[in-house]
C-alpha cells in the first residue's frame, strides 16, 4: 500500500463541524502506522452561515463553489459535516463525483436501538432544512416502521445555530430559550452546531444528547480501508451504513404536531439559566498554537474564515 499522504476535506456552513472534524482525528490519532500521514481540510462558509434556513438553491450553490476547492486540492474523501448540506445535497453530490462523500445524519437510529422498542420519546432538533428534507423524513419513517413503540418528536429550531455561530465564545453567552418544551428519554442533535452546546441540552431535558460525530468517525475509516486508501493498527469498528440511499415512505410535516399544543411541565432536574452563564463566564478559552494530535496528523483550515475557524478550534478543543 502507498505510504502517500492521505487527503480528507471537511464541510460545513460554519464552525458546527469542527466537533465532527475532532471526532475524525482523533480517531485517526488512535489508528494510524507511524509511516502513514493524513492532512484534514477543513472549509467553513462561515460569512454565510447558517445553511438552515436557506432554500435548497441557495445551498446548492454554495456547496458547489467548496466542492471546486476539494477538486483542485486533489482530496481522495470528503466529510460533509453539516446535517442540511447532507439532507439537501449529497445524493446529488455522489452521482457527481468520483471520491467517496461521507455524511453526517441525526442519530435517530441508533438513538432507537440504545432505547428499544419501548413507549419512550426520542427529541430530534434540528435546522428547517433537514426538518422538511425528503432523506430525514424518510429516516424517520424507516425508524417508526422498525420500533413501532417509540414516540419520535421532531423540531425545527430556525433560530438556534445562527445564535451559537455568533455568540459561542463570548462572555455571559446563554442558550437562547427556543428549545421546546418536552420530556424525553434522549435527545438527537441533527445539526453539528448544536453539538457545541450539547452539555447545556443534556441539563435542560435531564437525558443523555446524542450526536453523529462518532459515526462519522467510524464510517470514514471504514470506507477509506474498504477502499484500500488506507489499513489500520486496530481494527476498524463496524457501523450502520445510515447514510447510504434511504427506502422509505416521504413523511412531510410543516410543524410537528406534537409541538402545536405547549406541554405541561414536567419533573427534571432544574438547573437555573444564570448558572448556564456563570459557567460560561469561568470558562475562559486559552488558545494553543500546537494541538495534540499525532505527528502524522495534520490540520488545514482553508477558505474565507479559515483563521475564525482555526482560533475557535483551538480554543474549544483546549478547553477539553
Amino acid at each position: 500500500m502507498s505510504s502517500s499522504i492521505l487527503k480528507v476535506a471537511f464541510f460545513d456552513s460554519g464552525i458546527g463541524g469542527l466537533t465532527t472534524l475532532r471526532a475524525c482525528v482523533s480517531k485517526a490519532t488512535r489508528l494510524l502506522k507511524s509511516n502513514q500521514k493524513m492532512v484534514f481540510y477543513y472549509y467553513g462558509d462561515n460569512f454565510r452561515a447558517p445553511y438552515g434556513n436557506l432554500s435548497e438553491e441557495k445551498i446548492n450553490l454554495y456547496v458547489d463553489e467548496a466542492f471546486k476547492s476539494f477538486l483542485s486540492l486533489d482530496v481522495d474523501a470528503v466529510v460533509i459535516a453539516c446535517n442540511t448540506v447532507t439532507a439537501v445535497c449529497i445524493d446529488r453530490l455522489r452521482k457527481e463525483y468520483v471520491f467517496p462523500i461521507i455524511g453526517v445524519e441525526p442519530a435517530v437510529l441508533y438513538a432507537a436501538k440504545r432505547l428499544g422498542n419501548k413507549k419512550k420519546e426520542i427529541l430530534t432538533l434540528s435546522t428547517r432544512a433537514t426538518f422538511l428534507s425528503k432523506r430525514f423524513n424518510c429516516l424517520c419513517a424507516r425508524v417508526r416502521e422498525n420500533y413501532p413503540n417509540l414516540i419520535l418528536k421532531n423540531y425545527p429550531c430556525d433560530s438556534l445555530a445562527g445564535e451559537i455561530e455568533k455568540n459561542l465564545g463570548k462572555r455571559g453567552f446563554c442558550l437562547p430559550d427556543i428549545l421546546p418544551k418536552s420530556s424525553p428519554s434522549i435527545v438527537v442533535l441533527g445539526c453539528t452546531h448544536y453539538g457545541l452546546v450539547k452539555n447545556y441540552i443534556e441539563r435542560y431535558y435531564s437525558c443523555p444528547v446524542v450526536d453523529g460525530n462518532d459515526g462519522v468517525a467510524n464510517r470514514l475509516f471504514s470506507v477509506l480501508q474498504e477502499c484500500g486508501k488506507l489499513s489500520f493498527k486496530k481494527s476498524v469498528d463496524f457501523v450502520d451504513k445510515s447514510d447510504l440511499p434511504l427506502k422509505g415512505k416521504d413523511i412531510r410535516f410543516t410543524v410537528d404536531n406534537f409541538f402545536k399544543v405547549r406541554t405541561p411541565p414536567f419533573k427534571m432536574k432544574k438547573i437555573p439559566k444564570s448558572n448556564f452563564c456563570k459557567k460560561s463566564r469561568e470558562r475562559k478559552p486559552l488558545v494553543t498554537p500546537t494541538l495534540k494530535i499525532a505527528k502524522n496528523c495534520q490540520i488545514s483550515f482553508i477558505g474565507e474564515s479559515k483563521m475564525v475557524n482555526k482560533t475557535k478550534y483551538e480554543q474549544m478543543f483546549a478547553w477539553k
